[in-house]
């Protein structure tokens, strides 16, 4: 056998052993996928919930298949079915009814591993039912047929499929669940048409990866061929129009093509996706959302099954904010201590950036881990340093934190900083109290701040929420994201004593008739610098947990919010981002959203002209790519540069992905 399809089968038992630990958490319903797999191995709560999203999209289509053929004879092949369970779970549950004959192909190895598997176990082969003796067919009973053969050999495979009993006049589903992916691209596509001329009434059905050009995208594919299983047709067939066209130039007479999350979120409500959400401590949505944007699922029908496609609807994917031109960016590559996500930065003076926590790499131990060092950075030489810290007995989960804010307070001597909430996981707040920080040369002296004036009720403990300084004594946190999951979008000013020793809390209520919706991960800003005025961005929202387009004005003088709505086309949804202003109009830069080939760049917003253009991402390199998320900035040059420090994620199960490099985008070419 050919080492790349050895590899290639590699791919089928991880995705098993993915399913199982999705099952076994309580995720998705499945009583037979336990028999395919020698050992169970719990997965992370990010890949748990992608394979549940990929199981409820796969399972929504097998259902609608026979939804719509209930009482006549149809067929299910799937293609490169390796230990799918779906057989075994729809005509367990009484789901497949007596009319279908369910097909699985794929290579000979893996078709004799899965008929001893199913022949060893009395719960899979009561569903199979009384085995038919046939010489061509590895298993065959009167509703299931499990045949050897390769894909790429459409006489062969024809031939098979004539012997176990096709008929090619019945409606027919096949289904590619991340199988023909891995196909050379003439092979699949060949497959495509073959399908389209030999069956009068059929769908095709893929579940495969898409946006390659992205970081995430070449992360993904990076991963892939470090496995030894390239994704063969992605490069071709990149976004959702390229899908479709794909089917329509190959005989098919309707095609929708939808990415995984837009189809999802069609299929469940907010009380199944909170249920989901809430199994297992989970904060990484920018790397669940990115996944389900980079994966397509693509119907396309022919005969008596042309309508299906239609009975799809569209979200997030019809959204088309015309990009301008690409902006340009600057790589600073390797720099020590940079590599991490969720942190937070301030610059402290000309030259240097200091950074707290985050996950990565550290300066002084090998591999990845949650960051308890204070670092400073300088920006133009690229050289990082640890800075002392006293005590050298504080609480560890003080610096050990993810997703906490850090301001930089007026000083004119010492540099005082405001370290303040933040998790050491997702159920687990840190820094319930503000923490400062008084940066003198190498050294931090670090002190818990007291509450002052008198029994004051506290903010609750939050990470994913905003801080900005308004005045040299007034820090204004809004939202974030609480450890009993709920979604803030409460207003606090801290008001510190004159020698920073205490902090007093001021809860503000509405004032006024409009106040924006709860939300976390979003990004706030001074209109301009020392101002009495915020602007509050995107984030993601509480009802149903998708990324918002949003733009919020708080004055803090007449504690009042009002709305800026841009005039023109608008702008792209988006969280985990940062902002910057810059000659009175604020830039967003980068972040995350759901929709498919349209992550955010820079979003460069006129709040005097009430207007917003979007610049699109600068092409990649695949030996670096730059995730702009989870990252920190900072303007620097008089406020002309930013330099984004860090960013990247734990990209499903792809590995963990952390930018090289520092970035640096010159304002000036926005204005």
């Amino acid at each position: 056998m050919i080492k790349t399809e050895i590899l290639i089968q590699g791919t089928n038992d991880f995705s098993t052993i993915s399913k199982c630990s999705m099952v076994q958490n309580g995720y998705f319903k499945d009583d037979y996928i336990f028999h395919f797999v020698p050992h169970q191995s719990r997965r992370a709560p990010l890949i748990n919930i992608g394979y549940y999203v990929r199981a409820k999209v796969i399972d929504f289509t097998l259902r609608t298949f026979l939804q719509m053929t209930q009482g006549r004879a149809v067929q299910i092949i799937s293609c490169g079915a390796g230990f799918d369970s779906n057989y075994f779970r729809l005509s367990g549950s009484g789901t497949l009814h007596s009319g279908v004959i369910y097909y699985e192909v794929d290579f000979p190895e893996v078709v004799k591993r899965k008929a001893e598997s199913i022949q060893n176990s009395k719960s899979l082969m009561d569903v199979v039912g009384q085995i038919m003796e046939h010489p061509l067919v590895i298993l065959m009973s009167r509703s299931y047929r499990l045949i050897a053969g390769d894909l790429r050999n459409l006489d062969s495979l024809e031939s098979s499929l004539k012997y176990a009993g096709v008929n090619f006049s019945l409606p027919t589903l096949f289904l590619s669940e991340c199988s023909i992916t891995y196909m050379d691209e003439e092979s699949s596509s060949r497959l495509i048409e073959w399908a389209s001329s030999k069956f009068e009434s059929a769908s095709f059905v893929t579940y495969e990866q898409i946006c390659p050009d992205d970081g995430f995208g070449m992360i993904m594919q990076k991963h892939f061929e470090n496995l030894g299983s390239p994704l063969l047709s992605v490069i071709k067939y990149t976004d959702l129009a390229a899908q479709r066209r794909r089917y329509f130039t190959r005989g098919w007479t309707s095609c929708s093509s939808q990415s995984v999350f837009d189809i999802f979120t069609q299929i469940t409500d907010l009380v199944e996706r909170r249920r989901v959400l809430s199994l297992e401590p989970f904060d990484e949505f920018e790397e669940w959302h990115l996944k389900c944007c980079h994966y397509a699922l693509t119907i396309a029908s022919n005969g008596d099954m042309s309508y299906w496609p239609e009975c799809l609807t569209t979200s997030s994917s019809c959204i088309n904010v015309p990009l301008q031109l690409k902006f340009q960016w600057v790589l600073n590559n390797n720099v020590e201590g940079l590599r991490r996500f969720g942190h937070k930065s301030v610059q402290i003076d000309e030259d240097n950036i200091l950074v707290v926590g985050g996950f990565g790499c550290s300066t002084t131990e090998k591999g990845h881990k949650r960051l308890n060092e204070v670092a400073l950075i300088s920006y133009r030489s690229g050289m990082c340093s640890v800075l002392n810290v006293e005590p050298n007995n504080i609480d560890f989960a003080t610096l050990n934190c993810m997703h906490h804010t850090l301001t930089l307070l007026y000083d004119t001597q010492d540099k005082k900083v405001l370290l303040y909430g933040g998790r050491s996981s997702p159920r687990k707040p840190v820094n319930i109290d503000p923490v400062l920080f008084t940066v003198r040369n190498e050294l931090v002296k670090v002190s818990v701040l007291r509450t002052g004036g008198g029994h004051l009720r506290k903010p609750v403990p939050r990470w994913r929420h905003s801080a900005v300084l308004m005045n040299p004594e007034r820090v204004v946190i809004f939202g974030g994201r609480s450890s009993e999951l709920e979604v803030l979008g409460d207003l606090w000013f801290f008001v510190l004593s004159p020698d920073f020793s205490s902090v007093h809390y001021q809860e503000i209520t509405a004032n006024c008739d409009v106040w924006p919706c709860p939300r976390f991960s979003h990004s706030a800003a001074l209109v301009t610098p020392k101002s009495h005025k915020m602007a509050i961005t995107g984030g993601i929202g509480s009802n149903d947990f998708i990324p918002l387009c949003d733009i919020w004005i708080f004055d803090a003088v007449s504690l009042t919010w009002q709305q800026l709505v841009p005039a023109g086309p608008g702008m792209l949804p988006r969280y985990g981002h940062t902002s910057a202003v810059f000659q009175e109009k604020l830039i967003l830069i980068g972040g995350v959203n759901t929709v498919s080939g349209q992550q955010p760049g820079v979003c460069l917003i006129n709040m005097k002209l009430k207007t917003c253009v979007e610049y699109a991402l600068p092409a990649q390199n695949v030996e670096n790519p730059v995730l702009l998320h989870n990252h920190s900035s900072e303007q620097v040059e008089d406020e002309s540069q930013v330099v984004i420090v860090g960013g990247g994620g734990n990209c499903f199960s792809f590995g963990t992905a952390l930018n090289k490099c520092l970035v640096t985008i010159d304002l000036l070419q926005f204005v």
